[in-house]
């Protein structure tokens, strides 16, 4: 039974590795003095692993490229700073600092000052979408530090199902 879990374990991990690698872009864009680069992916179906790792027929394919999306910086901003409806946020009361938007594979770079901030993807609804909190209540946190490059991949996985 331990044999059969770990090889359940190895399947999904070797998997989960796999179908990033097929997605992520080699952006080459570059900050010229600090801020953040990276690349925004959209991922969409079914990526729960199969026993046999074969899809059930009744199983969707799922979808994993980069996708263009206008990228929102705002101040550090906490869940109680913000409305919220379903997944999306429809209002954020902390300040923007910037927006950019990614290219055809997803990729992007821009440059800030120094600090902490929270990043927010404006989806078609022209509703805000983030996916990732800290312990503190903050939402989607990203620091930038001085003279450096900081990356980050952001992965709009609203419509997957793991």
């Amino acid at each position: 039974m331990k044999n059969q879990n770990f090889n359940l374990l190895a399947l999904f991990i070797l998997f989960s590795l796999a179908s990033l690698s097929t997605a992520w872009a080699q952006c080459d864009m570059k900050v010229k003095k600090q801020g953040i680069k990276g690349q925004i992916l959209w991922r969409e179906g079914n990526f729960m692993p199969t026993m046999d790792g074969n899809k059930n027929k009744n199983q969707k394919a799922f979808i994993e490229k980069g996708i263009s999306r206008e990228l929102f910086v705002y101040a550090l901003t906490k869940t109680k700073d913000t409305e919220r409806e379903g997944v999306f946020f429809t209002k954020i009361n902390t300040k923007k600092i910037a927006q950019i938007s990614s290219n055809e594979e997803g990729c992007f770079a821009l440059d800030l000052p120094t600090g902490k901030y929270s990043l927010f993807v404006l989806e078609p609804n022209q509703q805000w979408f983030a996916n990732r909190f800290d312990g503190e209540g903050n939402i989607m946190v990203i620091e930038v530090k001085k003279k450096q490059s900081t990356e980050v991949n952001i992965i709009i996985d609203y419509k997957a199902t793991y």
